[in-house]
């Protein structure tokens, strides 16, 4: 800009030097087309001086799998992953925090959150000029409404899953923004519990009080605080979400067409017959989109978990030189490998259960079982353990060691992985068997105590990780990780471990200071990887794949958050941030454009540079035309 300004200042200097040469007769003219010269700065100027409110353009496609059960957060089942995910472009949750722990302030409804020296008050306050998508404020009534006891929407109710509100003696509104929580004791974590993605989104008092919060699929045209809104949706294979015009961030996009498909294995077919612009690929399918550059791939790590899971209390699980044993003899590795084909974080990068991307609550010396069966040979025959002459594996008493495998059905790698450490453990000569069964079945075995799976061993996976959160990561696995809801007598063994694992809990759910608890959670994800109350077999990456034709804005491949905040949840500010070009596409559109903001006070810089080109040649027209008269006198010779 400096630069181009001085190039027509040094011009004017020399076109008024050149006046000075060619007399009164050429000013006006010169001057004229000095004027044309500088015409066009003047929309260069004013478009950066005014700023100027880009409006939505475009439509994405984008395919999910699973045909959703309900937007109503009340409602809609764990495991309905397409359910949370339209939600979670829809609504703003309080703060919701990135994988590493930190807060995702661009995506959060609440701007700041604080508590007085205990942490026994709290105090929450919705951004400045925060708007639902239908013009409405949104308020600290709002917030009342949707976290205080005279609606019953969550407090006091059922839906209170983690029991926040116990601790809650009132809810007050201070004034338009800022709510006030007064508690029974001390809660530290309670202003990142009830603010995160993994409690309730804030929702529009103004719709939703006088309705019956839990009857409702909320399919009709939703008012929402996200990027988007949904319009009627009839429970079929298609959504349409319209851009939110008073989000805080955007949208750049008009609107957003969701497919849901059965299958994940059809994204990929959707991608190649550009049916779609973007979805999630199995590890199997990526493959066949590197290196063309149609597409695009953002590899997300350590969405998931994926774990050996068995009972502590049942031998020879008890015993920890075992349980090592069983740790050194797998090869993490050669799982993501061949699995996850890479795009998985080895478990044996994380085996006290927090991965390491997640660097707030991560231990970086948590006991790392590097893959090693003659450590584990020589661990079982510490312990009394022998081999007879084909190489299998005997306890003390001499029985042979037989285990079954449970692995679900629902997920295919859960059972590629299964059959992956049966052949780990065979090897160092257990015999194995794989049983694959729904997760419904192996779950409802497990809690009713039906058949052996309680003595046996469960290969199984959690894409609803809560790795940012750390007085969430310390809980126990079995009351975590999907479908153990069978709380067990013991989490770690021996007794002196569980003991240490229960004085950092208490720590974590005291302490106001911020790095002893984050000390605290470190301490038991080292306690974890010393006494393995599960075997992590690896963190399976979320792999997204998008069309590079007429969409701009992806998020870098390095980024904390790409196209989701964790597996089951997209991130608002990602898709907030994608557009669509060419911003204009044909003449019909470009007329439209233009006397729109024409009538609207927009852009104006075409009819300012036209009328400014009139206006010029009138000027000079009428002062040629003025001074010819005078001229004729002069032109008489003095000698007539």
């Amino acid at each position: 800009m400096i630069g181009l300004i001085s190039v027509h200042i040094g011009n004017l200097f020399f076109w008024l030097k050149l006046m000075g040469k060619l007399g009164k007769l050429w000013t006006p003219i010169v001057l004229s087309f000095v004027l044309l010269l500088t015409i066009p700065l003047i929309p260069f100027v004013q478009s950066t001086s005014v700023a100027q409110t880009p409006q939505p353009y475009g439509t994405m496609r984008m395919t999910l799998v699973g045909k959703p059960e309900s937007f109503n957060q009340l409602t809609a089942a764990p495991g309905c992953i397409s359910c949370w995910r339209i939600m979670e472009l829809e609504y703003a949750f309080g703060l919701p925090v990135k994988p590493d722990g930190s807060p995702n302030s661009a995506a959060g409804m609440f701007d700041w959150i604080q508590s007085n020296a205990n942490s026994t008050i709290w105090y929450f306050n919705v951004r400045p000029d925060a708007k639902w998508s239908d013009g409405v404020p949104i308020t600290s009534a709002d917030i009342n409404f949707t976290f205080g006891f005279g609606s019953r929407y969550i407090f006091g109710t059922s839906n209170d899953f983690i029991g926040l509100s116990s601790n809650v003696t009132t809810v007050q509104v201070l004034n338009s923004s800022e709510t006030e929580f007064v508690l029974n004791k001390v809660e530290p974590n309670f202003g990142l519990s009830l603010a995160s993605q993994f409690y309730f989104t804030p929702v529009p008092a103004h719709i939703w009080q006088g309705t019956n919060y839990t009857s409702n699929p909320n399919f009709a045209q939703d008012v929402t605080s996200g990027p988007f809104y949904h319009l009627s949706y009839d429970g079929g294979t298609n959504l349409v979400l319209k851009a939110n015009p008073y989000y805080w961030n955007g949208p750049g996009l008009a609107e957003i067409d969701v497919n849901f498909v059965a299958q994940s294995s059809q994204s990929a077919t959707y991608l190649v017959g550009n049916q779609t612009d973007l979805a999630q690929v199995d590890p199997d399918f990526v493959s066949g989109f590197q290196n063309n550059t149609h597409f695009g791939i953002n590899a997300q790590p350590d969405r998931g978990i994926l774990y050996l899971e068995y009972n502590i209390t049942q031998a020879p699980f008890n015993n920890l030189a075992f349980r090592q044993a069983v740790a050194y003899a797998i090869n993490t590795t050669g799982i993501q490998q061949e699995v996850y084909k890479g795009y998985a974080t080895p478990g044996v990068l994380g085996t006290g259960t927090i991965p390491p991307s997640a660097t707030s609550w991560h231990n970086p010396n948590t006991v790392q079982y590097q893959y090693n069966p003659t450590m584990a040979e020589s661990l079982l025959k510490g312990q009394g353990f022998t081999y007879d002459n084909n190489q299998q594996l005997h306890y003390p008493d001499g029985t042979p060691v037989t285990f079954k495998i449970y692995t679900d059905t629902d997920q295919t790698t859960d059972y590629l992985s299964a059959q992956q450490v049966a052949n780990y453990l065979s090897a160092i000569g257990m015999q194995i068997t794989v049983i694959p069964e729904s997760l419904s079945a192996i779950a409802g075995s497990y809690i009713s105590g039906t058949g052996d799976i309680r003595s046996q061993m469960m290969v199984g996976s959690n894409f609803s990780p809560i790795f940012a959160l750390g007085f969430l990561d310390i809980q126990p696995g079995f009351n975590i990780y999907f479908p153990w809801f069978f709380t067990q007598p013991h989490w770690i063994l021996p007794t002196s471990a569980e003991n240490d694992f229960n004085g950092n809990t208490t720590i974590v759910n005291t302490s106001s200071n911020q790095t002893e608890v984050q000390q605290a959670v470190r301490n038991i994800d080292l306690l974890n990887s010393q006494y393995l109350p599960l075997v992590v077999l690896g963190y399976p990456y979320t792999v997204w794949v998008y069309r590079t034709d007429h969409l701009m804005g992806y998020p870098p491949p390095n980024s904390i958050t790409g196209f989701d905040m964790g597996a089951t949840s997209l991130d608002p500010a990602t898709f907030s941030a994608l557009q669509y070009y060419p911003p204009l596409s044909s003449p019909a559109t470009m007329t439209t454009q233009t006397s729109t903001s024409a009538s609207s006070g927009g852009d104006n810089s075409g009819l300012i540079l036209a009328g400014a080109v009139i206006g010029v040649l009138v000027v000079v027209a009428g002062l040629v035309l003025r001074k010819r008269p005078k001229k004729a006198p002069a032109e008489v010779s003095p000698t007539a």
